[in-house]
């Protein structure tokens, strides 16, 4: 890891707020992305999305050795980008904030982003099969 001014890491600023004077400064550390994934619902299929990153968050929240039940919600919620973001903005962290309260975090995304039937799906293939035979002509 190489050095910045003063042998601080090169990830860490200092940071003044406006009005606030030279005493505030404080030190953000920039720290790496430790593999954490973000879900957006920006994708073709976003509930199967959902499923597969909904998995991957519960694993990697089992993972963190010090995460406090009433802390996952708000831990999810920290990785929403876009319309997922948007479903669950309504959501206070107060509400959050509680054991079983990804339960609930859960419920809104999944209700905002549906798994497409097996009859959608095949609608979609044989619609892309007819479409692709039209294009030969």
């Amino acid at each position: 890891m190489s050095e910045g001014p003063f042998g601080l890491d090169k990830r860490c600023r200092r940071v003044f707020s406006p009005g606030w004077g030279d005493a505030t400064a404080f030190t953000l550390v920039a720290e790496p992305d430790r593999g954490l994934k973000r879900f957006s619902g920006d994708v073709d299929d976003p509930g199967k999305a959902l499923r597969q990153w909904q998995s991957w968050a519960t694993a990697k929240m089992w993972t963190m050795k010090d995460l406090n039940p009433k802390r996952r919600a708000p831990c999810i919620y920290t990785l929403l980008d876009g319309a997922a973001w948007e479903a669950v903005e309504h959501l206070t962290l107060e509400s959050l904030a509680v054991e079983g309260g990804d339960k609930e975090l859960w419920k809104v995304l999944g209700d905002r982003f549906p798994e497409k039937e097996a009859t959608d799906l095949m609608g979609e293939a044989l619609g892309e099969a007819f479409c692709s035979v039209g294009h030969r002509r």
